[in-house]
Order: C-alpha cells, then sequence, then structure tokens
C-alpha cells in the first residue's frame, strides 16, 4: 500500500485537483503515513458533479475512517456544492 503522499499525487493527476486528507476529527495527516490504499480510478470524474458527489462516490466508499477536504488552486478547501469544473479551472 502506498504513502498517503503518493495517493494525493494520483488522485491530482487523475482528478485534476489537490486533496488534503483528514483525521476524522479534522487534524490533517502526515503525508508520509503508510498504508493508505490506492486511488484505484483511471479517468477523472464528470465536470458535472460536485464535490459532495465525489466525495461520497469516489473517495469514502474506499476511504473508511478518514477525511478529506478538495482544494482549489489557492490551496484552500471547496464547499461541497461547487462543481468539479469549478475546483479544476482554479488551476
Amino acid at each position: 500500500m502506498p504513502r498517503l503522499r503518493t495517493v494525493q499525487e494520483r488522485v491530482f493527476r487523475i482528478e485534476g485537483f489537490k486533496v488534503a486528507f483528514r483525521h476524522p476529527d479534522g487534524r490533517a495527516m502526515r503525508g508520509d503515513r503508510s498504508g493508505v490504499p490506492e486511488y484505484e480510478y483511471r479517468r477523472a470524474a464528470k465536470d458535472n458533479i460536485t464535490v459532495a458527489a465525489w466525495k461520497n462516490q469516489r473517495f469514502y466508499p474506499n476511504y473508511d475512517g478518514f477525511g478529506i477536504e478538495v482544494l482549489n488552486g489557492g490551496g484552500e478547501p471547496v464547499p461541497g456544492k461547487t462543481f468539479l469544473s469549478t475546483v479544476r479551472g482554479s488551476y
């Protein structure tokens, strides 16, 4: 199983946006944490789904016990109602 940093890089390459993993209590997770499941998707999610839908469809089913923030091009977390096209356009 890869390190957290490797999974974050893969999400960026596939999805076109950065993510920050969080502990369930909201604390940031270190990038050198090992034993994180691989991000198995090969194609980006559609632009017309929301950040919340992406989390529910792609993240939470595979990363039980982890929290996640989707970040815009400025490194700020984006709200769940934001479309992925908007997030990707900020990079």
